[in-house]
């Protein structure tokens, strides 16, 4: 469904002048009155779009994009436990880097880069708390998961989990 770009921006502008009032002046929302008013201009440009606008079918590239993600959803679960580079995922799916990059905007909402760098710190936290501390080193699990820049690693780990790699590999002992 796509409503006229007109009637879009007017429910888009209802709905922000809603959120807007709703921040800033709540107490506006107890007068039964106001609550109404809002209510029926926003069901009104709802209305209107739904009214207007034009249904499409759902063309092949976006089918394409989604049977491309799925591709990528299944490689990435068959490789759970194995550290996975941007190289390979543009292997997989066929694409280019630039392509796969707006596949992963799309599709995901992050970039590829950003989506294993998370990927590979979620590994590197299921690896340190399966570890034996006595000998294994957060760096051998590090390098194990494919990250070699440790100090930014450290930093990331722990703004993410709310502790150092160290101290989760250390409360595996205690466990």
């Amino acid at each position: 469904m796509r409503p006229p770009k007109d009637l879009l921006a007017r429910l888009i502008s209802v709905t922000q002048s809603a959120i807007r009032i709703g921040d800033t002046t709540p107490e506006v929302f107890s007068s039964a009155q106001a609550t109404k008013s809002l209510e029926q201009a926003l069901l009104q440009s709802m209305i209107m779009c739904l009214h207007q606008g034009e249904v499409r079918k759902e063309g092949a590239p976006r089918g394409w994009r989604a049977a491309v993600a799925k591709k990528l959803e299944k490689a990435i679960e068959a490789n759970l436990d194995q550290p996975l580079h941007l190289l390979e995922l543009c292997r997989i799916t066929g694409l280019p880097e630039r392509s796969l990059r707006k596949l992963f905007q799309e599709q995901m909402g992050i970039s590829p880069s950003r989506f294993l760098a998370l990927r590979r710190l979620h590994l590197a936290r299921r690896s340190l708390l399966r570890a034996d501390p006595h000998s294994t080193t957060v760096t051998e699990i590090a390098t194990g998961v494919g990250i070699w820049e440790f100090g930014r690693f450290a930093v990331a780990y722990k703004s993410f989990f709310g502790e150092s790699p160290s101290a989760t590999l250390r409360r595996r002992l205690g466990s």
